[in-house]
């Protein structure tokens, strides 16, 4: 289960590679390569957010997303302790919350 979860993170780093391949230059300073925030990644696909609905996506990583949703079923599949959705209700609260965390403790306050 560790590994499928570490998946996402690890297609997003390959999407950043592909995105600076493709670049003449990058910049010196912190560059945004590939879409990674929720709203980011919901605008890309053609739906995208305003207001406070895209301040609240942009708090959130969407490939930190994906694997909470496979830690999950993870869980679900490996541990046969809980119903899935009692699973994903878990793990999708615990996500948001260390994700609360690491967004105030990093100074990205809300």
């Amino acid at each position: 289960m560790a590994a499928a979860v570490l998946l996402p993170g690890a297609i997003a780093n390959l999407l950043d590679g592909f995105t600076a391949l493709r670049q003449t230059s990058l910049p010196a300073g912190p560059a945004v390569l590939a879409p990674r925030d929720l709203g980011a990644v919901l605008a890309s696909l053609g739906h995208p957010l305003s207001g406070a609905a895209l301040k609240l996506a942009g708090a959130f990583d969407f490939f930190s997303l994906w694997a909470a949703v496979m830690m999950a079923f993870g869980i679900r599949g490996g541990g046969r302790t809980c119903p899935p959705r009692r699973a994903l209700i878990g793990t999708l609260c615990a996500w948001v919350c260390l994700r609360l965390v690491l967004k105030t403790a990093m100074g990205g306050g809300a």
